[in-house]
């Protein structure tokens, strides 16, 4: 009775962990197809190339900071994954490594022309992971992604917060904080490595994540997992609870 109790806290609670997840491209995708797989939710995506799809993910498979990754060559490489972020909180969490070229970078951004969401390290701003809402740079580290280094990269946003939290993080620790930023727009596109119809990213990403809540340091040190990164979802939402209602 004990090991079956167990088991039944264990699948609840590994249930609540994919809740607060939206989606997990894990982008180990090397198949004969444009298909990048969304793991534990419905937001499967599309990788486009110069043909607009892809025909294969094979062609842009590599080795990534958690098994394998998928590389852009700030020309026409991106992933649509669709509508994934809607007009509330969030959590977008990536690896990436930049490569050479004077690209904007786009890591996880809008389709929309009004800047809704956007996370990137253009070279307009030396190469500074930013991040905004309804604008291009609500928070900013101080320091540039060097070229060919691993990055553990997230932000988080809760309307619901100071009118507008805002948290930037760079491998597992906050590097800036903005309060009163605006709540984005719907967002029909979201994309992996574009902004509406360019700002493209060049180099490699390798597990990226959304989340429907803010998560908090200690949630996003977990998935930093000290340099390793994880593809365990459940490490991210340990601690966490979902309301209906007003959060707290």
């Amino acid at each position: 009775m004990k090991k079956l109790c167990l088991f039944l806290i264990l699948f609840l609670l590994c249930a609540q962990c994919q809740a607060v997840c939206i989606a997990q491209w894990k982008l180990n995708d090397n198949a004969a197809s444009a298909v990048v797989v969304d793991s534990i939710g419905t937001h499967t995506g599309t990788y486009y190339d110069e043909n607009t799809p892809a025909t294969v993910t094979t062609d842009h498979n590599a080795v990534g900071q958690i098994n394998g990754a998928l590389d852009f060559d700030g020309t026409n490489d991106y992933v649509d994954v669709g509508n994934v972020i809607g007009t509330g909180a969030y959590t977008k969490v990536a690896w990436v490594k930049r490569a050479d070229g004077a690209n904007y970078n786009n890591i996880i951004s809008t389709g929309n022309a009004d800047y809704s969401h956007v996370f990137w390290a253009p070279y307009t701003y030396s190469f500074k992971l930013s991040a905004g809402n309804m604008g291009m740079e609500n928070v900013q580290d101080d320091d540039a992604l060097a070229v060919g280094v691993w990055y553990f990269v997230a932000v988080t946003f809760d309307p619901a917060v100071e009118s507008g939290k805002m948290v930037l993080y760079k491998d597992g620790v906050p590097v800036d904080t903005a309060t009163s930023v605006p709540t984005q727009s719907s967002s029909p596109k979201t994309y992996i490595g574009r902004y509406n119809t360019g700002y493209l990213f060049k180099g490699t990403i390798d597990n990226v994540m959304i989340f429907d809540h803010e998560l908090n340091q200690a949630q996003i040190n977990r998935l930093y997992n000290s340099g390793n990164g994880t593809e365990s979802v459940s490490l991210a939402a340990a601690g966490t609870r979902r309301y209906r209602g007003r959060r707290r």
